[in-house]
C-alpha cells in the first residue's frame, strides 16, 4: 500500500469514529491532488453535517 493510501485510511478511520475533538496535522501533506480535493470534500460535508444537526461540543482542529 502507498504511503497515500495508508494515510487515505488512517484519516477515513479518524472521521469514522466521530471524535468530540479531532485534530488534523497537515492532513493533506503527501497526498496526490485527487486525493487532497476528496479529503476536503469530506471534512466541509463533515462540518456541514454537524451545522446541520446543531451537534455541541464537536471541534475540529486543522494545522496546514
Amino acid at each position: 500500500m502507498s504511503a497515500s493510501a495508508w494515510r487515505m485510511v488512517l484519516l477515513a478511520r479518524a472521521l469514522v469514529k466521530n471524535p468530540p475533538l479531532l485534530i488534523l496535522d497537515e492532513p493533506t501533506a503527501g497526498l496526490d491532488p485527487l486525493a487532497t480535493e476528496i479529503l476536503k470534500e469530506k471534512i466541509q460535508k463533515e462540518e456541514k453535517g454537524n451545522e446541520k444537526k446543531e451537534e455541541k461540543g464537536k471541534e475540529q482542529v486543522i494545522v496546514n
